[in-house]
């Protein structure tokens, strides 16, 4: 019992670095930024480039009138969906419902290029925005 104990206290130290390690890499990643496209709600394409603002805890996304920015403490709930095109292409969309006094009031549309780095988006971002919103209730 005392082997299951600290073979358990391991794997959970070592999960603890795994994860940390794929934040890392995400944060090292986004620090310059990615292409990406954004889709508006009519389904209008444009190509933006994405980073991440530690300072201000927040996703940019740089726009031709400037940054926006989207703070993860507003990202109520982060999805990833497939979508195939008029041309037969399957791609990764990552929606990001942004809240805001309990409503929501923008969802966020990214393509990604393919589904692995739609995953490590996903499951980066809802880690801070989780990791936010339990720090801000207490």
């Amino acid at each position: 019992n005392n082997q299951n104990k600290e073979a358990e206290r391991k794997a959970l130290a070592f999960r603890r670095l795994q994860v940390q390690r794929k934040i890392e890499d995400f944060l090292w990643l986004y620090r310059n930024g990615q292409n990406l496209q954004k889709i508006n709600s009519k389904g209008r394409r444009y190509n933006r480039r994405v980073y991440i603002d530690t300072a201000k805890r927040a996703l940019v996304i740089q726009g031709t009138s400037g940054p926006s920015f989207f703070p993860f403490i507003n990202m109520k709930e982060i999805d990833i969906d497939t979508h195939t095109t008029k041309e037969g292409r399957v791609e990764t969309h990552v929606i990001c419902a942004m809240e805001k006094n309990g409503r929501i009031y923008k969802e966020l549309v990214l393509c990604f290029p393919d589904q692995a780095k739609a995953n490590n988006f996903v499951n980066c971002m809802t880690l801070f925005s989780l990791a936010l919103r339990s720090a801000a209730a207490k």
